[in-house]
C-alpha cells in the first residue's frame, strides 16, 4: 500500500476498542483472565498458526495526519514466510525525530 496521505479520522476506532474493560470474572481473577488472553497470544504467535501461510505487505504513506495535525510519515516491510515474521525495516518520522525498527519473531 502506498499513499500520500492517511487521515485516521477517517478511521474511527473499533467498538471493542473503546469500550470499558469488562472486570474479571468473579470465580476467574485477574490470573486466570491473563492466563486466558495469554493463550489466545501464544495460539496466534505459534508456529502451527504461523507456517499455515506466507505473506508480504509493504505500506509507505506520504504522511498521517489527525484532523488538521500533521503526526507522522512513514514506511514498514512486515513478511511472514515458512512460520518466521520479520518487520524490517519499519521507519516513522515525528516532528522533532524519527525511529528504525527491525525485529524478527521466529
Amino acid at each position: 500500500m502506498s499513499a500520500p496521505s492517511l487521515q485516521l479520522d477517517d478511521f474511527p476506532m473499533p467498538q471493542r476498542l473503546t469500550d470499558p474493560l469488562e472486570p474479571p470474572v468473579q470465580d476467574e481473577g485477574m490470573r486466570g483472565t491473563a492466563s486466558r488472553t495469554a493463550g489466545r497470544i501464544d495460539r496466534l504467535l505459534s508456529a502451527r498458526f504461523l507456517k499455515r501461510f506466507d505473506a508480504t505487505v509493504d505500506v509507505h504513506v506520504g504522511e498521517v495526519l489527525s484532523g488538521a495535525d500533521r503526526l507522522a510519515d512513514g514506511a514498514f516491510q512486515l513478511k511472514l514466510q515458512e512460520g518466521r515474521l520479520d518487520l524490517d525495516p519499519a521507519v516513522l518520522n515525528l516532528p522533532g525525530g524519527g525511529m528504525r525498527l527491525s525485529m524478527s519473531y521466529d
